[in-house]
């Protein structure tokens, strides 16, 4: 440059003059591998970026997966970068400085929900862990003395909870429905015809025997 202005090299020199240099930065490509999610929105400018030398810190988007949880980035030689929240909830910052081209994957972690059986007095059932959007295995029937096991339900929802299609989207618990406890009710007919003994629910009645007779 010549006084701030670029010189014509084929100008015949007369007098003294000092030419300055003028530099241009070098630009890096830096390019966001998602592995297998997706952008939170779309942005051409913040999915593949030419960034300059030097520069510290990379604004990227931040993105999505189902069942997974956003942890961060890896880099082209193995780095791993834990990820800081942007200004929006969209993007996020990784504190990279650029000497190079880049190329950034995301890494994942799938979500996994600790599942309790509340058995409400019953026999004990184990925990799960079950991965977002999957089956919870159901447990063998539990046991509370004479009652009848009535099934599974959601604590929050108090709906049954239906094994074969119902999936786990957080932590849980699910707890035992019981029937009323049974007793045993026997007869003595004091030498009469021998009367069958009855199960009845608690607080329900006695059926009277018919047809009793002694000799």
């Amino acid at each position: 440059l010549l006084n701030g202005a670029e010189y014509d090299m084929s100008t015949p020199v007369t007098s003294n003059i000092e030419l300055v240099a003028k530099w241009e930065i070098q630009k890096f490509a830096i390019t966001f591998d998602f592995n297998g999610g997706r952008a939170i929105i779309s942005s051409q400018t913040l999915e593949n970026q030419t960034i300059d030398y030097g520069t510290t810190k990379i604004v990227a988007l931040k993105p999505e997966k189902y069942g997974y949880t956003f942890k961060g980035w890896k880099d082209s030689n193995g780095n791993t970068y834990s990820y800081t929240d942007g200004t929006a909830y969209f993007n996020c910052t990784i504190n990279y400085t650029v000497y190079s081209d880049m190329y950034f994957t995301a890494i994942w972690e799938r979500n996994e929900y600790f599942v309790s059986f509340q058995t409400v007095g019953g026999s004990n059932v184990e925990s799960q862990y079950v991965y977002e959007g999957e089956k919870i295995i159901k447990p063998a029937d539990p046991t509370y003395g004479t009652r009848d096991f009535l099934g599974w339900y959601d604590t929050e929802t108090l709906q049954p909870w239906d094994f074969d299609n119902d999936v786990v989207m957080h932590d849980m618990s699910l707890f035992a429905k019981w029937g009323k406890e049974k007793f045993t009710v026997s007869f003595d007919s004091d030498g009469g015809t021998t009367v069958v003994s009855q199960t009845i629910e608690d607080g329900e009645l006695v059926v009277k025997p018919i047809g009793v007779t002694k000799t």
